[in-house]
């Protein structure tokens, strides 16, 4: 992964809605998107998860601070 920074397996919801969303009332479908176009951090208080695959631009750094986790599934 280009621009990668951090200790550990690591990925993260960039601008993602607050909850699920789906059909209806259903509230199921979590979405994001498939392709990362700015720096990002994920604070040492926090985790991220993305669903992959997922690409990193050229250039754009993804940090990931010691103790944090970025979960790519």
């Amino acid at each position: 992964m280009a621009g990668y920074i951090g200790g550990g397996i690591a990925v993260a919801l960039i601008d993602a809605p607050a909850g699920a969303t789906g059909g209806g009332s259903d509230e199921v479908f979590y979405e994001n998107d498939q392709t990362i176009t700015a720096d990002y951090e994920v604070d040492a208080s926090k985790n991220a998860l993305t669903a992959g695959p997922v690409n990193i631009n050229t250039g754009v750094t993804v940090t990931v601070a010691d103790g944090a986790r970025w979960v790519v599934v």
